[in-house]
């Protein structure tokens, strides 16, 4: 008689998908290397793209702002540089 698999086992089994399917995303982007971005002083956010949740959106939108004012930039509603986000 086999012995069915307990919670324990599922709970790996997910948290094992999880993480290849977390491992499988493509990142990427491109800039212009000649900006100097030193010289950029205020942000701003456009709309593109959304996600399905807009819980995701919100939190995405708050870490970007926190990283980018923890670097001495300031959010104004027309900056220097416009970040859109496409998911």
């Amino acid at each position: 008689m086999r012995k069915r698999p307990g919670t324990r086992g599922i709970i790996v089994a997910a948290m094992m998908l999880a993480a290849a399917s977390t491992a499988a995303q493509k990142v990427s982007f491109d800039y212009d290397r000649s900006t100097d971005f030193t010289k950029l002083t205020t942000f701003t956010f456009k709309d593109g793209t959304k996600s399905d949740d807009p819980r995701v959106d919100r939190h995405l939108l708050a870490a970007i702002a926190s990283t980018l004012t923890a670097r001495a930039m300031t959010r104004v509603a027309r900056g220097t540089l416009a970040r859109r986000e496409h998911r």
